[in-house]
């Protein structure tokens, strides 16, 4: 709730009120003035980054959480409140491995993210993917409609745009006020509504479908990265939660990159892009569905990593 709550409120900050400063500035001057403004809002960002105290970072009994470790690997768990799925620990690492980088780094990942928690992040990477796609994919679109008037093309950018905001905000608007008592089966049916209107995209083709996809993708991102966050304070142990924060936190933001690669490799069709953003999210869902049983791309990762 937290968390939403902050996402809401740089949303204001920074879409609306810092956002609509970078469009007065490039109003009355250019462009590059309203990037100068960009520049000194990052080094305020860094400034005030800095005089975070370590001790928010970290603590003397922290342990580092493990998204990848597979189920067969596991030791006895670490207490969970009632009623949720405890944490579980790894396996020490067998003392061959211990002389080498990677075997201090296996040995230092000592808590398995739960089931729910590899659920929730892979429901909400799939839709960041998508997000990430439809932000920079439909601004090449309407760049390169060359039937398309510079207002028409602005209008395309707007409404998609729009759509995406709006999404964002009632997304976490609705994480911060609503209990969501199974997570795991939220984060699958979002993935399953915002996979089902990437593909009527794909089949309808027009900026309304786009719209609406975009729309959906980020409603089920938001509401989804809220469920993420329930999962990991409720079913891991405070002191593996930071790293399961920052774990969880940079497979979304590659996701959102993936997803934004994809859209400036791709040709500028409508239909074409959006009928390759469903095949990729329909593999993103496949390993949402596997992971919810303890599988998928993670505990294959897991395997491998335990073997070398």
């Amino acid at each position: 709730r937290a968390n939403a709550r902050l996402m809401i409120t740089g949303h204001i900050g920074g879409s609306m009120v810092v956002g609509a400063a970078a469009a007065a500035v490039a109003f009355v001057f250019s462009p590059k003035e309203a990037l100068w403004l960009l520049l000194v809002c990052a080094l305020v960002g860094i400034y005030l980054c800095g005089l975070i105290p370590s001790t928010a970072e970290s603590s003397g009994d922290e342990v580092f959480a493990d998204p990848f470790a597979p189920t067969e690997d596991l030791g006895p768990a670490m207490g969970a409140p009632d009623g949720e799925e405890a944490p579980t620990v790894v396996a020490p690492i067998a003392s061959s491995a211990s002389s080498s980088l990677i075997g201090r780094w296996r040995r230092s990942m000592s808590v398995r993210f739960p089931d729910a928690t590899r659920t929730a992040m892979w429901g909400t990477a799939m839709q960041r993917l998508g997000t990430g796609f439809m932000t920079i994919y439909v601004a090449f679109v309407a760049k390169s409609s060359h039937t398309l008037s510079g207002a028409e093309q602005l209008a395309l950018l707007g409404v998609v745009g729009a759509a995406g905001g709006v999404g964002t905000f009632l997304g976490n608007a609705v994480g911060s006020r609503v209990k969501f008592s199974r997570p795991r089966f939220t984060v699958i049916m979002l993935a399953v509504v915002s996979l089902a209107s990437v593909v009527v995209a794909a089949v309808v083709d027009g900026v309304p479908t786009a719209a609406v996809a975009t729309l959906l993708l980020s409603l089920g991102s938001a509401i989804s990265k809220s469920c993420l966050d329930a999962t990991i304070q409720s079913g891991l142990n405070p002191s593996a939660q930071a790293s399961a924060f920052g774990l969880s936190e940079t497979t979304l933001q590659l996701s959102w990159v993936l997803g934004g690669t994809l859209g400036l490799l791709l040709p500028t069709e409508l239909t074409v892009g959006m009928a390759v953003l469903a095949a990729t999210g329909t593999v993103f869902f496949v390993n949402v569905i596997l992971a919810s049983r303890g599988l998928g791309v993670g505990s294959l990762i897991g395997r491998a990593r335990s073997r070398s």
